[in-house]
């Protein structure tokens, strides 16, 4: 009797465990894996960035707050699906506030297998959305490279 529990109760774990490692996250998880990331491409600060967006009629914020000249920050939470559009503000160093909705699920080539880093690239007056592909990144990690749009 204690064994066909004990069975029971790891046939359970186990199809709970490869429930959740499948994709069946309720926050919509996907597989390959992706996350967002800004870059001030200026040589000044910026402050008050922050991309937001719509998914699957959810609502969704990701922000760095304050960047520094050059810099890069990366955002790991990654919803499901990649968004089609992106809505970017940002203030320069002048005071300045920069608003600007930008394309993303079209500028990834293969969409469904999509492993890497979405960059938004911010200049003084625009936002660039620059894709990169995991491989790119591993490969220049191998070779002491930055990856940097």
């Amino acid at each position: 009797m204690k064994i066909y529990l004990l069975r029971n109760l790891c046939s359970a774990f186990a199809v709970l465990f490869l429930g959740f490692a499948a994709g069946c996250w309720p926050m919509g998880s996907r597989y390959p894996k992706y996350d967002n990331s800004f870059l001030n491409a200026t040589d000044s600060g910026m402050e008050g960035v922050e991309a937001r967006w719509n998914a699957d009629g959810e609502d969704f914020r990701q922000e760095s707050g304050v960047l520094g000249p050059r810099c890069f920050s990366t955002m790991s939470f990654s919803p499901n699906p990649i968004p089609a559009k992106v809505f970017v503000t940002w203030k320069t160093a002048d005071g300045k506030r920069h608003e600007q909705t930008v394309s993303v699920a079209s500028c990834i080539q293969d969409i469904t297998h999509f492993t890497g880093s979405i960059v938004y690239k911010l200049s003084e007056n625009a936002v660039t959305v620059v894709p990169i592909h995991q491989a790119l990144e591993d490969r220049n990690e191998r070779l002491g490279k930055a990856t940097v749009p």
